[in-house]
This record gives structure tokens, C-alpha cells and sequence, in this order.
């Protein structure tokens, strides 16, 4: 068992540093520039490790894809206290937003290298995930009058918008501001204004 633990490690260790390696590859050259050589130089690891674990270079860039869309999952679901679907989307927006702050550069490098698709879909995929968790988790199923799917495409595509925009832009909103945005836009009066004014 110990043994098992100690290759996982191993494992673990070695995808780490060949994604490390390819991202900061990407910050200098675009990935069709990029060899399998380069990644192994880069990472320090002998090429046939290399196809130990991958198959390719765009094997690799999958792979660490979904390493984060786990890692921005698993931090979307620690959110204590939400009690409301306003407290889900707004809770789940800041933290995939601090999520992103903190690994701007990456999204930077995946922006910059035509992998705006993907960024979207990894922040969708969370998002999706995470408005599922909570919805189960405070038991409110019951309570939508609309179909569940339709409910959790809505608001995580709103997400992985803002998400999107906020990595894109030169002159991204604060979290505070968006944050505020947001709470303005889930209060009842100020969606009764905004008809009146299209009415």
C-alpha cells in the first residue's frame, strides 16, 4: 500500500512538473511551436517518461485543463451557509472570480494561445457543478418553477461569461463592483423598475 502511495506520488509529481513546463513554454511561443523535446528539457524529465504518461503534448494540455476544472470545482463547493439560489450564484461567482485572480496568468496564457473555448468551458463546467451541489445541498429542487437544467444553464452561463470578460479585459471590474452589480440585479424592486421601464 505504502508502495502504491509512493508511485501515486511519483505520478503526481511528474504530471505536475511537465504542466508547469508547458505553461511556461506558452508564455513565450504558441503551442504548435512548442515539441514534446521542449517540454521535456523544460521539465528536466527523459522523453520517454514523458510518453509514460502522455500521449502528446495536446494529451498534456488536456490534461491540465482538467486538472483545472477540478481544482476551480472542488474550490466552488467549500462555501458554508448558502441558503438561497442569490447566495449560490453570488458566493459561486466570487469564488470562481478569486479563483481566477489567482491563476490570471494561466488563463492569460490560455487566452493568448486561441484557448478561450476551453477557459469557457472549464469555468461552465464548475459553475454547472457547483449550482447543482447547492441546489441538492439546501434542497430547493422542489421549489423551482422552472425545469432545472434550464435554470442551471442560465446562471452558469452567466458566470462563465463574466469570467471570460473579466480575463479578457484590460480593464476588468473589481470583484467589488461586480459583486454589487450582481446583488443590485437580484433585488426584487430593482427587477420591477427595470420592467417598468420596458413596459
Amino acid at each position: 500500500m505504502e508502495e502504491k502511495m509512493k508511485e501515486d506520488l511519483r505520478i503526481q509529481k511528474t504530471r505536475k512538473v511537465l504542466s508547469i513546463a508547458l505553461f511556461e513554454l506558452l508564455e513565450e511561443l504558441p503551442l504548435e511551436k512548442i515539441s514534446v523535446i521542449d517540454i521535456c528539457n523544460k521539465a528536466m524529465v527523459h522523453r520517454a517518461t514523458f510518453y509514460a504518461h502522455f500521449e502528446d503534448k495536446y494529451h498534456l494540455l488536456t490534461y491540465v485543463i482538467d486538472e483545472i476544472k477540478e481544482e476551480l470545482f472542488s474550490k466552488t463547493i467549500q462555501l458554508e451557509n448558502v441558503t438561497s439560489i442569490k447566495q449560490i450564484y453570488l458566493n459561486l461567482l466570487k469564488t470562481t472570480m478569486d479563483y481566477i485572480e489567482k491563476n490570471k496568468k494561466r488563463f492569460l496564457v490560455m487566452v493568448n494561445n486561441n484557448k478561450t473555448e476551453s477557459i469557457y468551458g472549464i469555468v461552465l463546467n464548475a459553475a454547472k457543478r457547483g449550482i447543482l451541489y447547492f441546489i441538492d445541498s439546501i434542497n430547493i429542487k422542489k421549489d423551482l418553477l422552472i425545469p432545472i437544467d434550464i435554470f442551471i444553464d442560465f446562471f452558469s452561463g452567466g458566470i462563465a461569461n463574466i469570467a471570460l470578460n473579466f480575463i479578457k479585459s484590460t480593464k476588468p471590474y473589481s470583484m467589488e463592483d461586480l459583486i454589487k452589480y450582481l446583488d443590485t440585479m437580484f433585488d426584487e424592486k430593482m427587477l420591477v423598475k427595470i420592467k417598468k421601464a420596458y413596459v
